[in-house]
């Protein structure tokens, strides 16, 4: 717009004022057009969260979250099948419970009377275990994609057993034979490989095969450790 003055001079033109933007322009503003996959983690960026992964810190900035997120749900998507080998996983706690429950449940007395816990103990707990590690490893891993509960109650169930399970085992020493205790030994395979999965960071799908076999490791190696102890006694008791 002109303005004048009384002696005919001119002002100069004024420019138009510019209007505050509505909250609908500015929300839109701030909504991104699309959201594509992550690119995988630099060798810093594996180093770095590798080192808060082993010492079992998470991220808490919302930017590294919301990556992460991506990164499982685009490996859920990838790796079906490692995905459900991964879940079901879980549940072989509660089937080494059952077993000692059942199949082994003529443990000879000594190794009952002279454990360092009560074995029906342990094995309940591994029972519980099965379900609590689906929860935690899955459910809020991968489909709530936040931590709760479940990874809280699997944080401390899991290194008890784990301890239990190695100190136990070792504990049978005077009753075991060479073959028995090595696998006894074997069991420290168990947090190695766990050790190994904090280190792999969000790399997929090595993530899913190490923490599958830290799932299966203990497992697998208590019930052959458990079977042989019982069926060698038994063997030996019908001679």
């Amino acid at each position: 717009h002109e303005r004048r003055r009384g002696g005919g001079q001119t002002l100069s033109r004024m420019p138009p004022r510019n209007r505050a933007p509505s909250s609908a322009s500015r929300s839109k503003a701030t909504i991104p057009v699309s959201v594509g996959w992550p690119k995988p983690l630099t060798i810093g960026e594996l180093a770095w969260e590798s080192g808060r992964r082993l010492a079992g810190i998470k991220p808490n900035v919302r930017g590294w979250q919301q990556k992460h997120r991506k990164i499982k749900l685009d490996a859920m998507n990838r790796y079906p099948i490692l995905f459900a080998v991964y879940a079901a996983s879980s549940f072989t706690y509660s089937v080494l419970g059952i077993l000692m429950l059942t199949a082994f449940r003529d443990l000879p007395s000594k190794f009952r009377e002279e454990a360092l816990f009560d074995v029906d103990l342990f094995a309940w707990l591994l029972v519980i275990q099965g379900p609590v590690s689906f929860w935690a490893d899955t459910y809020e891993e991968f489909i709530r994609l936040e931590d709760g509960l479940g990874t809280l109650a699997d944080s401390l169930l899991a290194p008890t057993l784990t301890v239990m399970a190695i100190s136990g085992a070792l504990y049978w020493k005077p009753w075991l034979t060479t073959e028995e205790l090595e696998m006894s030994v074997m069991l420290i395979s168990g947090p190695i490989i766990f050790a190994l999965n904090r280190l792999a960071g969000y790399y997929y799908p090595l993530k899913f095969i190490l923490h599958t076999l830290w799932h299966i490791s203990m497992p697998l190696i208590g019930t052959i450790l458990l079977g042989t102890i019982v069926t060698s006694r038994r063997n030996a008791a019908a001679i």
